[in-house]
């Protein structure tokens, strides 16, 4: 024994909210963010914000670092989704695809 006590040992490694995020995460079936309890509302304009930020960034949201809280707090500015993408994308100072890939070589290797 390491000198821990066993009800340390016990406990979870990782909190039920992970478990959460994990799942939806590797549920092919579902989106990023469906299944963390967000509203429809907000499901669709994350999806939509996703989408821009993929063709203009190459990431989306959660590959930005964004967890559900950041979401409902950029849902909640009540921005278009291409308003919050340039602002995002100004505010993180991003890189787009254009930029890194002047040539559209990748986007010609991702479109069929």
């Amino acid at each position: 024994m390491w000198g821990g006590s066993t009800q340390a040992a016990n406990r979870p490694l990782i909190s039920s909210v992970e478990v959460k995020i994990g799942s939806a995460m590797s549920d092919p079936k579902l989106r990023p963010w469906e299944g963390l309890g967000l509203p429809r509302a907000c499901c669709t304009w994350v999806a939509e914000v996703d989408r821009i930020m993929l063709e203009e960034f190459c990431i989306d949201l959660s590959d930005a670092g964004a967890d559900r809280a950041d979401v409902l707090r950029y849902w909640k500015l009540d921005q278009r989704p291409d308003e919050f993408v340039d602002w995002f994308g100004e505010k993180y100072d991003l890189i787009t695809r254009d930029q890194w890939d002047p040539l559209g070589n990748a986007r010609r290797a991702i479109r069929p």
